[in-house]
């Protein structure tokens, strides 16, 4: 699998909601939730699913990527993962690595095989910020309009470039 964009996941109307929903959270720190090896190259902030109505989000934010007709034609899936959306302000980026084959508490683990990053915020609103993805034709920079979401695969290895100014707001999953 290579990279996919998926254009549209979310409307204008949709975004405002999503990014006004987000905008009462608490946000706290993303290595919270990283494993070993990404915790020491991590430096963003996830919002906190107790400080907001999470299930309001997830069902706009989520509701409109599964129901995407390019969503399944891409990834063939079969589950997918709670979201984590994440924010990231000035001097904000996440280091190199890869995301872990395997997620989730003990329990309730699942494979993530390819992940999906949904861009909340339009790319004018900050600098920097860029999703860094290695693959076999060299460093693919993304940075898509608000809406937009890119498909890849987990293992390859990728970082967010460090935001400059403004506020880059995303939504992460795997599936």
């Amino acid at each position: 699998m290579m990279l996919h964009q998926i254009k549209g996941v979310l409307n204008a109307e949709q975004l405002v909601v999503a990014r006004d929903l987000l905008a009462h959270a608490t946000f706290v720190d993303g290595k919270l939730s990283a494993g070993e090896l990404a915790r020491r190259v991590k430096n963003n902030q996830e919002a906190d699913p107790a400080s907001l109505p999470i299930d309001q989000v997830n069902n706009l934010v989520m509701g409109a990527l599964v129901t995407h007709p390019d969503y399944a034609a891409t990834t063939m899936p079969r589950q997918i993962a709670a979201p984590y959306y994440v924010r990231y302000q000035p001097g904000m980026g996440y280091g190199a690595h890869v995301d872990d084959a395997v997620m989730g508490p003990s329990g309730q683990q699942y494979r993530s095989d390819i992940s999906i990053t949904v861009f909340l915020s339009p790319a004018s609103d900050y600098d920097g910020g860029e999703l860094v993805i290695d693959t076999a034709f060299g460093q693919q920079q993304v940075k898509l309009p608000a809406g937009d979401a890119i498909v890849y695969p987990s293992s390859s290895l990728h970082h967010v470039a460090d935001v400059t100014r403004g506020e880059r707001l995303v939504a992460v999953t795997w599936l």
